[in-house]
């Protein structure tokens, strides 16, 4: 005679194979967000690369704001625009963390439409304190002559040469618009504004609590809100590293 499952058995089974689920899921989403942190800090090295080899050709300079290549404040387009690349990258993908979605940055079936200048990694802009940016040589100057010999208004840039301590100054980062006139919140942004009523935007440790931040000898480093406080701050108690806005938690509404 044929055996079959009785209900019961076939419950059993089911509750079984629920068991595993609930107990495999949160291993699995670990993991492929694990995976997304791994391809975000492949994004930044790269990038931080570029901006190194920028900083070869133009006597240890690295723009921060402004664009020489076009009528923009947006430092990326600094930095395609020199060395040869299209200024226009909204298809760009190594420029955003794959960690994060975008709500005002959309596929469209051919290419990706919305803000393709702002939703893309941020490169330092703000005074982390008094103390810390000259532990490290306060390498943030302006009037920088950097691509163009004709350029009308000319950067504030970071000089690689006068900098010290490299490994521990930052140069790219997870980043989070969480606020502001414009309507940028909840998308990744290019530059940190703690008192910007038009957008307020800061770090935000969406990688398992973490933050990738790159820095000025290359390397990639993920930090916990708590270790990027302590690097950061150094003895200052005053400085937009003090704030505790600038540390967003993965629920970006919220500081750490």
């Amino acid at each position: 005679m044929k055996k079959t499952f009785t209900l019961i058995e076939l419950l059993v089974v089911i509750a079984i194979i629920a068991i595993l689920a609930a107990m495999l899921l949160p291993a699995l989403s670990k993991a492929r967000e694990k995976a997304r942190a791994i391809s975000c800090t492949s994004n930044l090295k790269q990038v931080t690369l570029k901006e190194l080899m920028y900083a070869d050709e133009y006597n240890g300079n690295i723009p921060v704001s402004k664009s020489t290549g076009c009528a923009n404040w947006n430092y990326m387009t600094e930095l395609r625009y020199a060395l040869g690349e299209s200024t226009s990258y909204a298809n760009d993908q190594s420029l955003r963390c794959p960690g994060h979605v975008n709500p005002g940055y959309t596929y469209n079936g051919n290419n990706y439409t919305g803000n393709q200048v702002g939703f893309i990694y941020a490169l330092k802009n703000i005074n982390f304190g008094t103390n810390f940016e000259k532990e490290h040589g306060n390498p943030k100057l302006s009037g920088a002559t950097v691509a163009l010999s004709t350029e009308t208004s000319k950067p504030a840039y970071y000089s690689t040469v006068q900098m010290k301590g490299h490994s521990d100054y930052p140069m790219l980062m997870d980043t989070i618009w969480y606020g502001g006139a414009f309507n940028y919140a909840g998308n990744q942004a290019y530059t940190i504004q703690l008192s910007n009523e038009n957008q307020y935007s800061g770090f935000h440790f969406r990688h398992n609590g973490m933050a990738n931040f790159s820095f000025f000898d290359g390397h990639v480093e993920a930090l916990k809100a708590g270790n990027a406080k302590t690097k950061f701050k150094s003895t200052d108690t005053s400085g937009d590293a003090t704030k505790a806005q600038l540390y967003r938690r993965h629920d970006w509404t919220l500081p750490e």
